[in-house]
């Protein structure tokens, strides 16, 4: 059927990751120690470092996971502009997945996407992958973004222990796959079920739906 006004899903106009009410909560007390999965060319580094500073809340630490090279130059870029800032972030030129390992990587335009598989073809080429609970061992982390093409299910499970353990606020894409409107937070509830869920949707059409995961 053709789109209709009556089945469009409304853009929120809300800043993406940082909607007012997610910025009033008593979880940044102490700052924000971010972790950024798919971080493109720095966009979310650079939103984050305008609106928390214009929120009064602290950016500790900024974690940002990008493996497509030419994306990876380009936050690089940013990275080093806002050292003056203060805003402290490592960058890591590698993908989020469940395990440490190697996968197929097609870069296409903006939205690179990860294989299930080490086939290569001639547009894909082989990155390394990483499961935050074997990255980040031992560090603070509140808040975890995770726009990663559809790889979601797969980061979420390699960040278990970190969501059983830390519970931090997480902000993750839904609208890669139809089912991950659902699945992704019933994941998110077998891992860790001292959560509470909201859905934004921070594009039109239906995209930039975000699913937030909210400590209780």
């Amino acid at each position: 059927s053709s789109p209709s006004s009556e089945s469009y899903v409304e853009n929120d106009w809300q800043i993406q990751y940082f909607p007012p009410w997610l910025l009033k909560l008593p979880l940044w007390k102490n700052g924000i120690n971010f972790i950024d999965c798919g971080s493109y060319i720095g966009d979310t580094l650079a939103s984050a470092a305008q609106v928390l500073k214009e929120a009064d809340v602290q950016l500790n630490t900024m974690q940002c996971f990008e493996p497509d090279p030419k994306n990876f130059h380009l936050l690089n870029k940013t990275a080093k502009e806002l050292v003056s800032q203060g805003i402290n972030t490592y960058l890591f030129p590698c993908g989020v997945w469940e395990e440490n390992t190697i996968l197929s990587f097609s870069a296409d335009l903006s939205q690179g996407k990860f294989a299930d598989s080490q086939q290569i073809t001639d547009n894909n080429q082989l990155l390394p992958v990483i499961a935050l609970d074997d990255t980040s061992i031992a560090s603070s982390v509140n808040f975890i973004k995770m726009d990663i093409e559809g790889a979601e299910p797969n980061a979420l499970k390699g960040a278990k222990e970190i969501i059983k353990h830390q519970s931090p606020l997480l902000a993750i894409s839904v609208y890669h796959e139809p089912a991950h409107l659902w699945q992704i937070a019933q994941q998110i509830e077998s891992y860790n079920p001292n959560y509470e869920y909201k859905l934004h949707c921070h594009g039109d059409f239906g995209l930039e739906i975000i699913l937030y995961a909210i400590p209780k």
